[in-house]
């Protein structure tokens, strides 16, 4: 043990000076070739690098991965070759083993000096102080014969530093030599810059009309298609492809569906163009176009939705004058059919806000729409016109987004104009000839959508310019009516072959201008009583022939029944019925002969009761009574039987024997009210030209024979 008195044993300086050459020349080899393997390592990953960026023209994400790969193995390199070696502890005996095991002669004197010196070493029962000392003395003496080349070699450390500076010589020179490359590497494997590009043989130009050039951002209507077209210019690639990222184009992203990618083949158009168009994009997403040595992008694509109308109300306003109330309906309504002039106000509630609206107006049967003016509310647009021809309209909008609805709002309305009235003209009691003394007698019927304001008949004389009005208050204010009028021409002192024109007129309320509606035209002739009398019998005289006709072919019916003839009985109910229209066309002829006799005051009050009461209210009778009759008796006949046939076939043959009897008898009368009015209507023609006759002989005229 040592004592207060005895210091502990110390190195010599020449054991010393040996120790520390040692541990510097270790250390200076351990860096040496630390140094040598990183210079290798960091030119290898580089020129790796180099070799997978250069061809593939990797992406940022596969770049990055490739850094962080890169740093990682650099790091394990510098930590095991270099900075571990250099932080490993070289104690003293270590280093004596290191010169022992070269140097035979020392035989463990330095080891054991060392040991001796150690500031914690005691003399045990073995060894003493002296004998210590005496080993650090000898050590001391041998330590100027180490060779420390022959311990830390030299020849290694140098060979690994030689090797690591060639490596990095000759990857600077790569650098000086392809600078524009080695630069290009550096931003994009190093700095992960994504616009550094390497030179290349094909450039890819991306076309898309959604697509923003400068933000690479391409804004699409949700559910919309989109059209990429790639224009290659230099080598032309035979493929391009389009590789995408994010949600599936089409399908709406559920929640937790995972996120993939798809590359898309384009279609080559020739000339360098290739195509393909993604339809019902629904979900926002990223992509790159690639073909040949190019890449470009990333372009992302970001999906919003278009406005669309959620009501579309239409208000309609009717013009006054119509009388109808306003409503409102919607485009569901289908083609709505309106009066011309009614106010339409639209009033359009959109999903979203408005930057602008356009509503169209096409005019059936134009070329070229109008534009109306719209107003922007909020929540939706507001719209008026009026409405004045059929016309389609188109809605359309766009929003602050810049996006119009996926399908215009169409819908038609159809413009009634208001039509003039509608107007009948009948005369009663007169035809087509008439006498200067005649009244004419005219209903007038008039109907009008919205009313009828005013109504008159108008008489033209001849080719007179100006008419006569006749004015009908009874049709005013009325949607349809009629009312009667009566004209007396011997008023107008007119003379015969002169042409008459009536017709009427009825107006409406429209406030652009009264419509005017004007029935058919009638022709009316003015002839001497004598004319439109001899016309009168003469329809009396045919019908009184026909009559005849009627008589004699009832009286072979009778026979025929009578005598139980088969083909008489078969034919009788058809016979009848014929003898039954002849009778009726008979009375109706009678009763005309009787109105225009009244009107145009032809013979007198006595003809006309005559051949009323005495000619046609009894062939009315005669059709309804005895004619009626004779034609069911006739039927009975005909489906009798047998035994039943002669009793009702002789009963069918009376009663036709009847039928001719009082028809001869109406005949007979008629003949004889005849020959009494062609005898009035003479004397009347004498005492007339009498008059004549006076008048002139009183006016000292030459007598005319």
């Amino acid at each position: 043990m040592l004592t207060g008195h005895e210091p502990p044993l110390t190195l010599g300086p020449a054991t010393r000076a040996l120790l520390v050459g040692l541990r510097w020349r270790a250390r200076a080899s351990l860096a040496l070739r630390g140094l040598g393997s990183v210079a290798l390592v960091v030119v290898a990953l580089a020129l790796l690098s180099f070799a997978l960026d250069r061809p593939l023209r990797l992406a940022w994400s596969s770049r990055a991965v490739i850094l962080v790969l890169m740093l990682t193995l650099l790091g394990a390199a510098a930590w095991s070759r270099l900075l571990r070696p250099l932080l490993t502890p070289l104690p003293d005996d270590e280093l004596a083993r290191q010169a022992e095991a070269r140097h035979a002669f020392l035989d463990w004197r330095l080891l054991s000096a060392v040991q001796f010196a150690r500031p914690g070493w005691a003399p045990g029962p073995e060894t003493s102080r002296v004998l210590a000392a005496l080993v650090v003395d000898d050590a001391e003496r041998c330590a100027g014969g180490v060779d420390a080349g022959r311990v830390v070699p030299a020849g290694p450390a140098l060979q690994a530093g030689f090797r690591g500076g060639v490596v990095l010589a000759a990857g600077l020179l790569l650098v000086c030599g392809f600078p524009e490359a080695a630069a290009t590497w550096a931003r994009r494997n190093l700095l992960l810059s994504s616009v550094a590009r390497w030179p290349q043989d094909t450039h890819l130009v991306l076309e898309a009309a959604a697509l923003d050039q400068a933000t690479g951002t391409a804004v699409v209507p949700h559910g919309s298609e989109l059209a990429l077209l790639v224009r290659a210019e230099g080598v032309v690639p035979k493929r391009v492809y389009v590789e995408t990222w994010g949600e599936a184009q089409g399908v709406e992203a559920q929640e937790g569906q995972a996120r993939r990618s798809e590359l898309l083949v384009l279609d080559a158009l020739g000339d360098g163009r290739f195509r393909v168009v993604l339809d019902e994009v629904t979900a926002g997403f990223s992509f790159v176009v690639r073909g040949g040595d190019a890449e470009e992008g990333p372009f992302r694509v970001r999906v919003i939705r278009r406005p669309w109308v959620d009501v579309l109300v239409i208000r309609v306003t009717p013009p006054p004058h119509t009388g109808l109330p306003a409503r409102a309906f919607g485009v569901d309504a289908g083609s709505v059919t309106l009066p011309a002039g009614t106010r339409v106000r639209l009033e359009g509630r959109v999903s979203k806000p408005l930057a602008q609206v356009a509503l169209e107006e096409l005019p059936l049967g134009a070329d070229v729409a109008t534009l109306h003016t719209a107003t922007i509310v909020d929540g939706g647009f507001e719209a008026g016109l009026v409405l004045e021809r059929t016309a389609a309209f188109r809605v359309d909008v766009v929003d602050r987004d810049g996006l119009g609805l996926a399908q215009p709002l169409r819908f038609s309305l159809l413009a009634q104009p208001d039509r003039p009235p509608e107007v009948q003209l009948a005369l009663v009691g007169v035809g087509l000839n008439v006498t200067p003394q005649a009244t004419v007698r005219a209903r007038v019927g008039a109907s009008d959508d919205h009313g009828v304001v005013a109504a008159r008949l108008r008489l033209k004389v001849g080719a007179a310019d100006a008419p006569r009005d006749t004015a009908l208050p009874g049709l005013a204010g009325q949607r349809a009516g009629e009312a009667q009028a009566a004209l007396e021409l011997d008023e107008l002192e007119l003379s015969p072959k002169t042409a008459l024109t009536l017709w009427a007129e009825a107006l409406d309320a429209d406030p652009r201008g009264p419509n005017v509606g004007a029935s058919p035209a009638v022709q009316l002739r003015v002839v001497t009583p004598e004319q439109l009398l001899a016309e009168l019998l003469r329809r009396l005289h045919e019908q009184r022939l026909e009559l005849d006709r009627m008589v004699l072919e009832e009286e072979r019916l009778a026979q025929g029944l009578a005598g139980h003839d088969q083909a008489t009985l078969e034919r009788a109910s058809r016979a009848h019925r014929d003898v039954g229209r002849a009778v009726l066309r008979a009375a109706d002829v009678v009763d005309g002969v009787v109105a225009e006799m009244t009107s145009n005051r032809l013979l007198d009050a006595a003809t006309w009761d005559r051949l009323t009461e005495d000619v046609a209210r009894p062939l009315r009778a005669l059709q309804q009574g005895p004619l009626q009759e004779a034609r069911d008796l006739a039927e009975r006949a005909a489906q009798a039987d047998e035994g039943g046939r002669p009793a009702a076939s002789l009963a069918a043959g009376a009663a036709a024997a009847v039928m001719a009897s009082e028809l001869r008898a109406i005949v007979a009368r008629m003949g004889r009210i005849e020959e009494l009015a062609e005898l009035v209507g003479t004397l009347k023609r004498l005492i007339e030209k009498q008059r004549e006759l006076l008048d002139r002989t009183r006016q000292g005229e030459p007598r005319r024979r």
